[in-house]
């Protein structure tokens, strides 16, 4: 081998090596600014089906949010989830892209596909109307499950409400971060069983992170690992996402201040309740109407013209 030879191999063995490493670099659940950097990707679009139905990205299977969640709020299961995500055809090894109208909806469905194992997921950080692309009716999802989802679930990402708990309990977690807004962080609003915020936990809302989680720059307030929390399993997991494709290494809580809150046993910080309810013809509260009034007036009128004859006729009888 000549020494020409030698060093031309020698550098296809480094741009080999230099493409694999910016491959790497690409987290598994990143944003997209537009379609043009998505590549070839299974579209999925979380908007209400109705919606995603009319119209669409060419090709994209409607994928709503409001299909993984039950009654409150309430997130499904592991099992339901991937029986849900096998409806839409999807099996976990493709690259999907996520599309919506509303963000935080968006974000919490690409989100749920990184727990449960989905390969590789882009987010498309822009509207779906303000694409170049021709718009096109959406794919409903199946009533029966097309394909079976073999990719394992990443569960290490969740942290549930026992081992949240203990980890308050015993000092607390290297970083407890919330994303509420500010008045749901301090307990000015009370949208669950209490208002305030979990022991320890610092305020980082996730309206201040969307444009830095879309360039793969968000910068925790303390390096390291942290867990992470919203109001409940929408916001919340939607929060994890802003985190994770920018970059940070982050747990979620995915109950949220709702389900901690609704344990009156389990601490918090800057905790306040609700005002009581008056509770309607309590004490203090009874309205009379006018009928009623007007039936009481002429009831005290007739009742003291009765008395003044009653008194006359006696006098008059005393007389006689």
């Amino acid at each position: 081998m000549t020494l020409r030879r030698f060093n031309l191999l020698i550098l296809a063995v480094l741009a080999c090596g230099f493409a694999g490493a910016v491959r790497a670099a690409t987290p598994a659940l990143h944003y997209v600014p537009n379609l043009a950097k998505a590549g070839d990707r299974v579209i999925l679009d979380t908007r209400k089906a109705d919606l995603c139905e009319e119209a669409s990205l060419p090709g994209a299977r409607c994928l709503p949010a409001e299909d993984f969640l039950g009654q409150g709020q309430r997130l499904a299961g592991f099992a339901n989830i991937a029986w849900l995500l096998g409806s839409a055809g999807l099996t976990g090894a493709e690259k999907v892209l996520v599309v919506g109208g509303n963000p935080v909806r968006r974000d919490f469905v690409a989100g749920l596909l990184h727990i449960m194992g989905q390969q590789d997921i882009a987010v498309l950080a822009g509207a779906i109307t303000g694409q170049s692309a021709k718009l096109a009716p959406g794919e409903a999802r199946a009533m029966l499950r097309e394909q079976v989802w073999q990719a394992p679930a990443r569960d290490r990402v969740l942290v549930f409400i026992n081992e949240l708990r203990d980890l308050v309990t015993a000092g607390g977690p290297p970083q407890l971060l919330d994303g509420r807004p500010e008045r749901a962080f301090w307990g000015r609003v009370q949208n669950a069983a209490r208002g305030g915020h979990l022991p320890g936990a610092e305020h980082f809302p996730a309206v201040n992170l969307r444009s830095a989680a879309a360039r793969g720059k968000v910068r925790l307030p303390r390096p390291g690992p942290a867990v992470v929390y919203g109001a409940g399993p929408v916001d919340g997991i939607a929060y994890m996402t802003l985190l994770i494709a920018g970059g940070a290494d982050v747990r979620v809580f995915p109950g949220g201040w709702a389900k901690w809150a609704a344990n009156g046993a389990l601490p918090a910080d800057a905790e306040t309740f609700p005002a009581p309810a008056v509770a309607e013809g309590a004490a203090g509260d009874f309205k009379f109407s006018t009928g009623v009034i007007a039936g009481l007036s002429a009831g005290l009128l007739l009742g003291g013209g009765l008395v003044v004859t009653a008194m006359w006729a006696l006098g008059r009888r005393k007389v006689v």
